[in-house]
């Protein structure tokens, strides 16, 4: 009766432990998802567009960074390595005649954008 009871518990100890490391790969996996983390924010006289981008992907990938200010197009193209973080900076300096800023992120070779934020000017 007392190995019974050892093996359930063993048993118990094993299905716990699964459990808390597929939560734990879940919550990784979650972070590692979210390739992208913008601000944007007035500094003294101009405002400021910052982009985080991570590559979660176990091979190279190739981003096109879009910024639409005014009727004027802004395009850089960066190449991230698996893992990597590259972070963009835009300025972006009052007056304008439209009080947004749209920023677009594409994936190379994709149809779907993988960010894309309308910021308005005050």
């Amino acid at each position: 009766m007392e190995r019974n009871k050892l093996v359930y518990f063993l048993l118990l100890l094993v299905c716990i432990a699964l459990i808390l490391y597929a939560a734990h790969l879940f919550l990784s996996r979650a972070e590692l998802s979210q390739p992208m983390r913008s601000m944007f924010f007035r500094q003294d006289n101009e405002y400021v567009v910052i982009l985080d981008i991570t590559n979660s992907e176990p091979e190279t990938r190739n981003y096109t960074i879009s910024v639409l200010v005014d009727g004027k197009r802004y395009d850089e193209n960066i190449s991230l390595s698996a893992g990597r973080l590259f972070t963009y900076k835009h300025h972006v300096y009052p007056p304008l005649q439209d009080k947004r800023v749209n920023v677009t992120v594409y994936g190379e070779n994709e149809t779907v954008v993988v960010s894309k934020n309308t910021y308005v000017m005050e």
